[in-house]
């Protein structure tokens, strides 16, 4: 390959990502395919404060659902929950918004979460999510007899957009994008797709089963952007 690449990145890749990739010979171009809206609801609203006030096992396995639930409680302090979450930017946000709750478990994908929990004599779980959300943690809970509340704090609405160009590589931070992406777009066969967690490449395999799917070893959006860079400098 000759001169400068394409990556696009499916949501915003994060600060000083252009510069990483213009250092790497890349150009780096951001589309979102997805838009995420907090809730409104006033009962969720009243559901959050509620268990706020609660000793429960909490699960938070999008940052997105941190986020939303740090805003419904607007500052206040919680002590009461055992947080179980994914590593990356969850588990960054619940260290600085629930600083005062214990984390139980720590995992790449939600699977391990779920086994997790599994292992010990806990017997409900409240579950903060999206509106879409992947069926792995609650079949593996409901297999064991574990009761799962879910509180539904934010939505995803798929935003695809038909691309008018081919990419090097495509950056997906979550199974949402992807299926927004592949419903209006058709990558190269030789195209890396980048995936920020296994979860997410299992979404990748589904439209493209033996595809060149490269995965992040660490769940941040900039292992994601240099995954994908690696892999291109592997055809060059």
């Amino acid at each position: 390959m000759t001169g400068m690449y394409h990556i696009l990145a499916t949501a915003d890749p994060g600060t000083g990502a252009a510069a990483t990739a213009q250092a790497a010979g890349a150009q780096l171009d951001i589309v979102p395919f997805i838009a995420t809206t907090l809730t409104d609801d006033e009962h969720i609203w009243a559901q959050v404060n509620m268990l706020a006030v609660q000793s429960r096992h909490v699960i938070f396995t999008s940052a997105n659902a941190v986020l939303a639930v740090s805003r419904v409680l607007n500052g206040r302090t919680v002590s009461g929950w055992d947080i179980w979450c994914l590593k990356g930017k969850t588990e960054e946000l619940v260290r600085e918004v629930f600083a005062g709750c214990r984390i139980q478990a720590l995992g790449m994908e939600s699977r391990v979460l779920g086994n997790a929990i599994c292992t010990l004599d806990i017997k409900n779980v409240v579950f903060f999510c999206g509106n879409i959300r992947m069926n792995t943690l609650p079949d593996i809970l409901n297999k064991a007899g574990v009761t799962i509340t879910e509180v539904v704090v934010y939505e995803t609405t798929h935003t695809p957009v038909k691309l008018a160009r081919d990419y090097d590589a495509v950056l997906f931070y979550s199974p949402s994008a992807v299926d927004s992406f592949f419903s209006a777009n058709a990558p190269a066969t030789d195209c890396c797709m980048a995936a920020i967690g296994n979860t997410t490449a299992g979404a990748l395999r589904r439209y493209r089963p033996g595809g060149n799917i490269v995965v992040s070893e660490t769940q941040t959006k900039d292992a994601v952007l240099e995954t994908a860079i690696a892999c291109v400098n592997k055809r060059i």
